[in-house]
């Protein structure tokens, strides 16, 4: 920071996903330090061995020697996969999210509310005419942490829209409320947890929001306790696993890498990591259970067979 150079050369520690090292190479590549990151994989060397390619050595001279968690700690060949933690200890399947992979979509489209909030919001598919969403928004102060919001497609699981990035509360409560609107009043509730939340409660509550879950009849938004945490990260454990939901966004697939279940304990994310997306989507699952289906009137009635 005083104008040297400091050049850090270091393998990863896949059972201690918290280290000072993935702490920094992380924040590197978030842009939230000033170095630089340079990853360096295993297939790096064109040659091993002379008379043997890349595939035909990696299979003969390290699968049958090593055992698997060696491997994918010693020999990564991407970045995702040198820092995400061992699969002994990551909490979503890897493989499952290797397959939710092929559901990205790079752009979005190009409608009102993609262009009117550019920087944050990505709109994958539109609003279809009676069709039910659920929108659940994990709010930031715009400083620290990065405000994550979910549009979930109420019957196929489907995210259809996120929002994300450093934004003000009320400028998040806005966001959230016109995401609402344009999918079709969906229905909808943010977390109430940090000043954030109280920020963006009193902002949303001028604009008259409408269709929110109540989580109990004493305050509007949502309290995320140890339990309801819980069920809001194991929810998305079981709909990544299951295939049940789909998303198009390459952040949410990259941040649920890296969150570990340490033997005996709870699911957390690494000491540089952050769990605004698990959070969104874990809470758009939950209150998805108990939004409402539809309008119509139920009854029943008596009839008698005619011969």
């Amino acid at each position: 920071d005083a104008g040297g150079q400091l050049i850090e050369l270091s393998t990863i520690d896949k059972m201690n996903p918290g280290s000072h090292f993935q702490d920094r190479y992380r924040k590197a590549r978030l842009g939230e330090n000033n170095a630089f990151p340079i990853f360096l994989g295993w297939k790096l060397r064109p040659v091993r061995r002379e008379g043997l390619g890349l595939e035909e050595w990696f299979d003969t001279q390290i699968r049958k020697k090593y055992a698997p968690w060696e491997v994918e700690q010693e020999y990564p060949a991407t970045e995702n996969e040198a820092l995400a933690p061992s699969k002994t200890r990551a909490f979503i399947d890897v493989e499952s999210l290797e397959r939710m992979t092929l559901d990205i979509i790079p752009n979005s489209l190009p409608v009102e509310l993609h262009e009117k909030y550019d920087q944050f919001v990505m709109i994958y598919k539109p609003a279809l005419p009676g069709q039910k969403y659920t929108v659940f928004t994990d709010p930031s102060d715009g400083i620290t942490d990065p405000h994550a919001t979910i549009v979930l497609d109420s019957r196929t699981l489907e995210v259809v829209a996120t929002s994300h990035g450093k934004c003000p509360a009320d400028l998040c409560a806005v966001i959230h409320d016109d995401l609402c609107r344009y999918y079709n009043k969906a229905y909808n509730t943010f977390e109430l947890n940090s000043m954030a939340g109280g920020k963006f409660a009193q902002t949303l509550a001028d604009l008259k929001p409408t269709n929110q879950h109540q989580q109990s009849k004493e305050r509007v938004g949502w309290w995320t306790s140890r339990t309801s945490r819980r069920e809001m990260w194991w929810s998305v454990e079981e709909a990544v696993r299951r295939g049940t939901v789909r998303v198009h966004n390459p952040s949410i697939i990259d941040e649920l890498r890296y969150i570990i279940l340490p033997e005996g304990g709870e699911p957390q994310c690494p000491r540089s990591g952050h769990d605004d997306w698990i959070t969104a989507l874990g809470g758009a699952l939950v209150i998805n259970k108990s939004a409402p289906i539809g309008t119509a009137t139920v009854s029943s009635f008596k009839y008698r067979e005619s011969r």
